[in-house]
């Protein structure tokens, strides 16, 4: 064998003894909404109010079954997806998803735990037309997630479980009426750095 052959196969084993490294798992249940049964997703828990809100799981050309909320009037309460997850404490996570709106607020959130170390992580999102860019945008009170009305925009959180053992994942309208779309929600364990 000459050299070249040699650093080739001494290459190629090194290569094969490497471990792989498998894409984390997604602790989400149906997170692309393509399981409906009884007009209900499996796995989620939706808001119900009756004259109020209207939720469906429609096919969409590009992306299968979309999670749709129409909220018909203004109230206080919203209408929110939600789904209890099993997570390790004091472990890195991070939320994933599609979310598109005509109009309206939306609102991202993951809680759980408890006391000091307690995982409580809220953002909001408005229409582009709502909102108050760019006079204030740099201000805590006002920090929101800019949609483009009809629009996929992707949202990523990434938070520490702290004390939780598992975290309820909310996401959803409030207050003004509109219709708010979901899909693609992932959360998966990522390394911490």
């Amino acid at each position: 064998m000459n050299v070249n052959h040699y650093i080739l196969a001494t290459g190629i084993c090194l290569m094969t003894m490497a471990p792989a490294h498998a894409a984390p798992q997604n602790l989400i249940t149906n997170g692309n909404f393509e399981q409906v049964k009884n007009g209900q997703a499996t796995g989620w828990n939706i808001t119900e109010n009756p004259g109020v809100v209207e939720s469906t799981f429609p096919a969409e050309k590009d992306s299968g079954h979309v999670a749709l909320i129409h909220f018909l009037k203004w109230d206080a309460h919203g209408a929110y997806l939600m789904q209890h997850v099993t997570v390790k404490p004091h472990t890195q996570y991070r939320l994933s998803l599609k979310a598109r709106m005509d109009t309206g607020n939306i609102r991202f959130a993951i809680s759980g735990g408890e006391g000091e170390e307690k995982v409580s992580v809220v953002e909001y999102g408005r229409a582009a037309h709502l909102s108050m860019y760019p006079f204030f945008w740099d201000d805590a009170w006002s920090k929101y997630l800019v949609f483009t009305p009809n629009k996929w925009r992707p949202v990523t959180i990434d938070f520490d479980s702290g004390n939780a053992a598992s975290v309820n994942v909310a996401f959803g309208a409030y207050q003004r009426a509109g219709m708010y779309s979901f899909d693609d929600v992932t959360l998966v364990e990522i390394d911490q750095e």
